[in-house]
């Protein structure tokens, strides 16, 4: 049901948007863009929740991962100042960390047991993004080739990827003998804990410089998630995330 409202919001503001720009004469623009984002996770520790109900993992997934980040955008000009942007993106975010303590894992040639875990936990959550920017523009020579823009606004994510992967060394108990200790480098399917949506924000900077036909450019952002990633039974984990994004691209002005 809020995913369903969220896609009416979205579409709602680029109608009304796009239907002022055409009403009034703006100049339009679209481009690609691509490059890397560095996520981490906030709020509360991740691993109270991923390790599942048999398992008990102590951590902060809250170290910085690095992932891809692209996709399109369209903008209106409403004036040399002023601007709306559409984005469609696909990034990478998630987190990192130390964690230990006990998780269901697999062994060699055997069923998964409850074992005894010390290592890494790495959360690989990939969404298909759409923020709907305010972008303000100012010339920065006297050509009005160079420009520098500030903008900020929401974002509408849905899953794409959720998947959880713990690297380290887990001692399983041998009845009788002496625990056998095993490297584990285990990626698992964790659709059924997170959120397969996101409501967020976003804050950036960015600067282009006009040729002929094409501008060049170079965004640099900060998002955060508003909504938290938690999806469990008891839901009770205010888990969010957030990162910083550097992207390079082309923009194609045309039209009115």
């Amino acid at each position: 049901m809020k995913l369903h409202t969220c896609k009416i919001t979205v579409v709602c503001m680029l109608v009304v948007a796009f239907a002022c720009g055409a009403a009034y004469g703006v100049t339009w623009e679209t481009g690609a863009k691509l490059g890397m984002n560095s996520a981490k996770m906030i709020g509360d520790p991740v691993s109270a929740f991923v390790a599942g109900e048999e398992g008990d993992l102590a951590g902060s997934v809250s170290d910085y991962s690095l992932g891809f980040v692209g996709g399109a955008y369209l903008k209106a000009n409403f004036s040399d100042f002023f601007g709306i942007q559409a984005e469609v993106q696909y990034i990478q975010m998630g987190g990192e960390g130390p964690v230990e303590g006990t998780a269901v894992l697999e062994r060699p040639n055997q069923n998964p047991q409850l074992a005894e875990f010390e290592g890494t936990l790495t959360l690989h959550l990939d969404y298909i993004e759409m923020p709907v920017l305010a972008v303000f523009s100012f010339n920065a020579d006297e050509e009005g080739r160079l420009k520098l823009r500030a903008f900020f606004g929401p974002t509408f994510s849905y899953g794409a990827l959720a998947e959880v992967q713990l690297k380290g060394q887990a001692s399983f108990e041998e009845p009788d003998t002496t625990d056998e200790i095993v490297d584990v480098d285990e990626t698992r399917d964790a659709d059924a804990i997170i959120e397969d949506y996101q409501i967020g924000g976003v804050l950036g900077f960015s600067a282009s410089y006009a040729f002929d036909k094409i501008d060049l450019l170079l965004d640099a952002r900060w998002g955060r998630g508003f909504t938290t990633i938690d999806n469990t039974a008891a839901g009770e984990h205010d888990s969010y995330n957030s990162g910083i994004s550097l992207q390079v691209g082309i923009g194609i002005p045309f039209g009115s």
